[in-house]
């Protein structure tokens, strides 16, 4: 799909029993817009997770990513679209 435009996240949260204790839900907000959730059921390393999702993106816009924990915790990152990281 030539115009597919995905969102790759990758969040390190290590974990013993990944479908128990997990990441299982991602907020993505883009500039001011009202963040979309994205809801998940376990991971699938016990050191990481990675989710691809349907997101478009234009040079300029900020995007803001929330990974939550099923059990306690927080992480937030943000990027500015840029050419050399164009979704």
């Amino acid at each position: 799909f030539p115009h597919k435009k995905v969102l790759s996240i990758e969040v390190r949260h290590e974990v013993s029993e990944r479908y128990e204790h997990y990441i299982h839900e991602f907020q993505v907000q883009k500039n001011d817009e009202p963040s979309r959730s994205y809801f998940v059921q376990g991971q699938k390393s016990p050191s990481f997770t990675v989710q691809d999702f349907r997101f478009k993106a234009e040079e300029g816009d900020t995007i803001t990513v929330k990974a939550i924990c099923n059990q306690e915790g927080t992480l937030a990152a943000q990027l500015e679209i840029s050419p050399t990281n164009l979704l």
